[in-house]
């Protein structure tokens, strides 16, 4: 277990990167899904979503196949930000 003043900089990182999601990709709202029945961590899912977008108003679905945008795209994207800024 974490004692409270980790699990609040554990929660703040989280929401560092959501804005960080939301500076990349400007989502109308992003799913987060916290997971851990058969592991002994937790993590986190933060998934943009678009309002008549794939998977709007419903959970998304974890496909580690599925491919939204291409490598060089990625790239692009987070070439572009500078977390000193």
């Amino acid at each position: 277990m974490l004692i409270a003043e980790e699990r609040q900089q554990y929660m703040e990182d989280v929401s560092h990167v959501a804005e960080f999601l939301h500076e990349l990709f400007h989502q109308d709202r992003i799913n987060f899904g916290a997971y851990g029945d058969t592991m002994y961590y937790l993590y986190f899912h933060l998934v943009p979503k678009y309002k008549d977008g794939f998977e709007w108003g419903d959970v998304f679905a974890m496909d580690p196949h599925e491919v939204m945008l291409a490598h060089e795209e990625y790239n692009e994207l987070t070439d572009r930000y500078d977390p000193c800024e």
